[in-house]
This record gives structure tokens, C-alpha cells and sequence, in this order.
């Protein structure tokens, strides 16, 4: 018997621990009380394949996951003209929906029974993103076999108004908790093992004024459930594919420039992060525990202490470990080559940067703080350190022009050596951003849920109440085809260059401090050549972004701009060769 169990429901990410229950699990444990996590996303990937499920995983836009779920947990089928499925490579086909489908009913049957074999005393449900139907349809059929377990529902997910709104919903949860939940939940859990029931269905728990009270997550059922699956091939052995751990909560640049269509931090921005201490001790125990030395930040934003303190003692240990430590964490663009080339240094060979956009006139209207030549200058200094970049061209924002994507364009084939975006992902409009609380501030009109949302809740439900992702009506240059298909078909090649060697244009220094550059772009004139004196200074100099008016037009950039090593771009010069 298990005192507490939390189910960690499909489509969370099988490849990794989910942190926010394995922080609960650790806190409950803490307080005395047995409690375990049941990896029920680790279980259905296994059942229809790790790269099937990673798709549905990964689309939640599409809200595919939770379509998925919606006939168990309503009783109603989801018509083929709510279905909606993306060219992308990465994304949910018909043959993966309907062979999910169908393998579906009798795999929430084995898990209902397999998590009600255990008797707990109590069965709660993580829920993110896609998670709350999955989490109503298995606490369905766990309400069958256990009907008087209490069970409990919390996460992201369950935030003011959503959390009321599920209650109002479906009856199927005793309590529903909002907020971060590890200190106040123990007593929660105690109260509802001795039989309480709250009339009040849905709860909010308070921000922690610091994270002393957060313990370190336990990660032992992950390894523990996953461990059969790789024996018996149903699995990769390649997982987990990283540890999570975090170092704050909130993020800093919110607090000064809340960014336009950000929703991540619910209701609390507010930057709190651990001591610099404690973010050591947990990366060291956690690759000492289970030998995983990828590690993965769920931070919104690397805090600059962490930035000045940890990585540089990481930085300082690498050498002395057996296998290199690699990092994960989500970074501003302001980043330049010193700051990347220490993270590089302590093992933050990856990042997911807020690049965004090359249009200085987006990113202001993003309130990124940022510059388009700032981050084609971060681009840069990235290669140059073997930071690897991922970032999406963010596209439609209420009252962007059409040169804001024809510069774009027209700047990449002149920077095909750098990491392109992931992909055009069109802005949406989610909750608690300042797109959703104050849309007439945008121009912003006729905000409504995503159309799947109304086959994702029962007939009745309160749909702009449960959802998170919104559509709205924006004007937008980007609602042109025109400038759509000019910026796709550049973006396209540009993308296409990194599916094999991607081309370089980099610099090294002869003796006598001239640059030699290597230039395999398919606007280069030449692939090698030497350059003069006063233009290998003019290029060190150009390294940061210029006024046009401030370079004299001699010593050497005539010959720069022609070769296309430096770009003109918004009114400045820039490198663009890395060095």
C-alpha cells in the first residue's frame, strides 16, 4: 500500500522525470508521508512507440494529446473535421492517431488496474499542457475500481480560473490545487487520507516567498518504471534523455518588461531563485545518484547569479569528471562571446534562446530588450563558442510591416553558417499574458479558445475559462500569402544548408594578426582568401554592431561588404563571420 501515489499522465515528456511530481513526492516523503510516482506517460510510450508518442508529445498546439483522451473521458467520439494535422516531420499523422486510438480503451483499463493493485490512499494528477483530459479519463476509470480513494488534480494546469473551471466541469476530482503546491499539499493529503472532503472543490496554494521549502526531486520511480521497458526493447536505451532540476522560478526580464505573448509564469513573475549552493549541490548529487550528465533546466530564464556564480565553479570542476557535464537552460539574447564561451566552459553546450526575430521593430514590440543586429551578433558568437542555439522565427504580432520579414529575408543567405530557427511558429494568445489581459492595448480583437478546445470539453463546459491557447483576429503584415511565401521559401533554404554539414564562414589569424577566411556559403566569391591588414581590424571592430556613419568609408569595407562578411542592417554593420 502506498499512502499518496501521483500519476505523472500522458503527454508529459517520456524521456525525462517529470520534476513538478517528483518535488511533490519528495516534499510528502519529507513530511512522513509514503508516496510514490506512477509513470503512466512512460507506460503508453512504451505501448505505441517512444517516436509516436514524442510526436503527440510534442504538438500540443494541435491539442491532438487531448483529443486523444476526450472520448474516454466524455463518452463522445471526436469528428475527423475537428482534426487538424501539420506537414512537419515532427508532427502527429493520421496512421499515429488512429492506431493510438484504437490501442487507447484497453490501455487505460491496464493502467486503472495496475495503479488500483497498489491501494493508495490517495491519487493525484499532474497536469501541463496537455494533460487534464488524459488525467479525467484515467481518474474515471481509478473512480470505478476506487470510489471512495480521494482523488486530486494540480499542476499548471489547475491555476485560477482553470482549476475552478475543471471543477465546474467534471465532478471527478475531490480537489483541485493550484499553485506551487510542496509546501502546502503534505498537510492537504494528510487532511484527505483522514477523510476530509472540501466543499470548496478548488483550492489556490500561495507562491513561495523563497524556494528553502522546495526540497530536491526524487527521481527513483522514473528509473524505476523505466527500467523494464528498455530491458524488453519497447523503449530507447538512450533515455532518459536528460535530468530536470531548477534553479529559480519566475524570470527576471518579466519583471521588468513582461515579453507580449509569454504566459509561462501564471500569476506570479517574480524572480526566486535557490542559492547558488544549493543549485551545486543538486546538479552534483543528482549526476552522482543516477549517472545521467545531461541535465536540464526548467528555469524561464538563466538567473544572473547563477550565470556569474555556478557556472563559472562548473567551469572549474569540468575537467576533473569523468564524463563532461552537459546543460541545458533558456537564456536572453544580450548573451555576447565572453558569456557564451564561459557557459560553454561549464557545460552549457545548449540553449533555448530568445532570438525570435531579426527585426529590432518586432522584438519592441515583443519587449524583448533586445536588437536584430544584437542577435545576429549572438548567432554568431554562438558558433564561434559551440553553443548550440534553438529558437523559433516568431511571426503575426499585431502591427508588425512587411519589411520586418523582407529584411529578414533578405539577410539569409548571408547567414546560412548560422543556427536557423527551429521553424516559423505564428504568435498565439495564451493565458496571462499581457496579449490576453489587455488585448485592446494590441488592436488585438475576437479572442477565442482553439477551435479543437470544443471537442476537448463536454457540451456546457467553460471553454475560455479551462483553455490556456487562444486565437484571436491581429493585424499583421504576416496575414499577407505574399510576404509569407517570400519569408518561408528563404527560411526553407536556409534550413535545408543545416540538414547535412552546414556551411561555415569563419576566421583563423596568421602570424603577422591578418584573417584568413573560409567562406562555403553559396554567396561566397571565393572560398578562401586573406584579407589586408586594415580590413582583418575593420572586422574585429565590426564584431560589434556599428552606426554606418561611424566607419569611415575606406580601410577596407568596401571589400567586406562585397565578399558579404559584414551586413548592413538596420542602419548598423555588423560580422557576421565567426571567429
Amino acid at each position: 500500500m502506498t499512502d499518496v501515489l501521483l500519476v505523472v499522465p500522458p503527454f508529459a515528456s517520456a524521456g525525462l522525470p517529470a520534476l513538478g511530481p517528483s518535488i511533490l513526492v519528495a516534499a510528502l516523503r519529507t513530511s512522513g508521508v509514503d508516496a510514490r510516482a506512477w509513470y503512466a506517460n512512460v507506460d503508453l510510450a512504451a505501448r505505441i512507440g517512444y517516436a509516436r508518442y514524442s510526436r503527440f508529445a510534442g504538438t500540443s498546439w494541435l491539442s491532438h494529446g487531448e483529443l486523444l483522451f476526450a472520448a474516454a473521458a466524455w463518452g463522445r467520439p471526436v469528428p475527423d473535421d475537428a482534426l487538424v494535422f501539420s506537414p512537419r516531420a515532427d508532427a502527429v499523422t493520421r496512421a499515429d492517431w488512429a492506431e493510438s486510438l484504437a490501442a487507447l480503451p484497453a490501455w487505460i483499463e491496464s493502467v486503472a488496474d495496475a495503479i488500483a493493485a497498489q491501494s493508495p490512499g490517495l491519487i493525484g494528477f499532474s497536469s501541463v499542457f496537455e494533460q487534464t483530459v488524459p488525467s479525467i479519463a484515467l481518474a474515471k476509470a481509478l473512480r470505478r475500481r476506487l470510489p471512495a480513494t480521494p482523488l486530486v488534480l494540480g499542476g499548471a494546469n489547475a491555476a485560477h480560473p482553470m482549476g475552478p473551471a475543471i471543477a465546474d466541469a467534471t465532478d471527478v476530482f475531490d480537489l483541485i490545487v493550484g499553485g506551487e503546491a510542496e509546501a502546502e499539499f503534505p498537510t492537504l493529503a494528510r487532511r484527505l487520507l483522514d477523510g476530509w472532503r472540501p466543499a470548496q472543490r478548488a483550492v489556490q496554494c500561495a507562491p513561495l516567498p523563497t524556494l528553502e521549502r522546495s526540497p530536491r526531486p526524487a527521481f527513483d520511480d522514473y528509473f524505476e518504471q523505466l527500467r523494464p521497458h528498455l530491458e524488453a526493447g519497447a523503449l530507447p536505451r538512450s533515455l532518459p534523455v536528460a535530468l530536470p532540476f531548477e534553479s529559480s522560478r519566475g524570470c527576471w526580464w518579466g519583471q521588468r518588461s513582461h515579453c507580449t505573448f509569454c504566459g509561462l509564469n501564471g500569476l506570479e513573475m517574480a524572480e526566486r531563485a535557490h542559492p547558488p549552493e544549493r543549485v551545486l549541490e543538486d546538479i552534483e548529487a543528482l549526476v552522482g545518484q543516477w549517472g545521467v550528465h545531461r541535465l536540464q533546466a526548467v528555469d524561464n530564464l538563466l538567473p544572473i547569479a547563477i550565470q556569474r556564480t555556478v557556472l563559472p565553479e562548473l567551469a572549474r570542476r569540468q575537467p576533473d569528471r569523468e564524463r563532461p557535464l552537459r546543460l541545458f537552460y533558456e537564456v536572453r539574447s544580450h548573451l555576447r562571446r565572453d558569456d557564451l564561451r564561459e557557459a560553454a566552459a561549464a557545460g552549457l553546450v545548449e540553449v533555448q534562446a530568445g532570438v525570435e526575430s531579426l527585426s529590432t521593430a518586432t522584438l519592441k514590440r515583443m519587449g524583448k530588450g533586445v536588437t536584430g543586429p544584437m542577435n545576429l551578433a549572438f548567432l554568431r558568437d554562438a558558433r564561434a563558442t559551440g553553443v548550440s542555439v534553438a529558437w523559433n522565427w516568431m511571426v503575426g504580432f499585431p502591427g508588425d510591416e512587411p519589411e520586418d520579414y523582407g529584411a529578414g529575408a533578405r539577410l539569409m543567405p548571408f547567414i546560412a553558417h548560422l543556427q536557423p530557427p527551429m521553424g516559423v511558429v505564428p504568435v498565439r494568445i495564451d493565458r496571462f499574458s499581457p496579449y490576453h489581459s489587455r488585448p485592446d492595448r494590441y488592436g488585438i480583437r475576437n479572442i477565442t479558445p482553439f477551435p479543437a478546445t470544443r471537442w476537448t470539453w463536454p457540451d456546457g463546459a467553460d471553454t475560455r475559462a479551462l483553455s490556456y491557447h487562444f486565437t484571436a483576429d491581429v493585424d499583421s503584415a504576416w496575414n499577407d500569402p505574399r510576404i509569407q511565401r517570400v519569408a518561408n521559401e528563404a527560411l526553407g533554404r536556409w534550413m535545408e544548408g543545416w540538414r547535412g554539414d552546414p556551411p561555415v564562414l569563419q576566421a583563423t589569424t596568421a602570424v603577422d594578426g591578418r584573417l584568413t577566411i573560409r567562406d562555403t556559403r553559396t554567396v561566397a566569391l571565393e572560398t578562401d582568401v586573406t584579407l589586408s591588414a586594415e580590413a582583418s581590424a575593420l572586422l574585429r571592430r565590426l564584431e560589434k554592431p556599428t552606426p554606418i556613419d561611424a566607419v569611415p568609408p575606406r580601410g577596407g569595407l568596401g571589400v567586406l561588404l562585397q565578399r558579404g562578411l559584414v551586413v548592413q542592417h538596420e542602419g548598423l554593420l555588423v560580422s557576421v563571420v565567426v571567429r
